[in-house]
């Protein structure tokens, strides 16, 4: 299987939980769409929630989401996407165990891609990794980056399943997709 095979078991076997939602912008599209998009094809449309480009109300809706008693999978589909919604990860959804005095810790699951950069380079602004700089602002959030295949799904199962109150961020290699 291709590191995107384990991708699509991955997220087919979170839809299954009746508390799962997946949130992003082009995730609705079963032809076309992001790299990204492709792995959620065997999700069922009632599970995936279509999102305004707007990478900072995306990640307050994933932490109403938790509130509310979901389980949102918040999908960026490149790392400089994310950092739009930087603020609201480091400043609130990180904190929301102290700032609740450990009456609310989100259960969130964040997928980001580091970007392909074959066989067409995308520019600086997809390839360059960021996500190194973001890890010492988060108190509260495990950083996963997804570098072997066949971890791929124990790790999302992992991170859905998880009790220790941490918030999920996992990063793809979007140059693995097709290997």
């Amino acid at each position: 299987m291709k590191y995107k095979d384990y991708l699509s078991q991955a997220m087919l076997e979170l839809s299954k939980f009746d508390d799962t939602i997946f949130v992003g912008q082009g995730i609705g599209y079963k032809i076309g769409g992001t790299f990204i998009s492709q792995t959620l094809t065997q999700v069922p449309t009632n599970k995936t929630l279509e999102f305004v480009v707007d990478e900072k109300l995306q990640m307050q809706f994933t932490l109403g989401l938790a509130i509310a008693g979901q389980m949102p999978i918040s999908i960026f589909v490149r790392e400089n996407f994310l950092l739009l919604g930087l603020a609201d990860l480091v400043n609130t959804l990180d904190k929301m165990k102290h700032i609740s005095e450990e009456e609310f810790c989100p259960k969130i699951i964040i997928r980001v891609a580091a970007g392909p950069i074959s066989p067409i380079f995308p520019g600086v602004q997809h390839a360059l990794s960021k996500i190194e700089c973001i890890q010492p602002l988060l108190e509260n959030t495990e950083f996963i980056d997804l570098k072997e295949k066949n971890k791929i799904v124990d790790e999302y199962l992992r991170c859905y399943t998880r009790k220790d109150g941490k918030i999920s961020l996992l990063r793809e290699m979007g140059h693995l997709y097709d290997s």
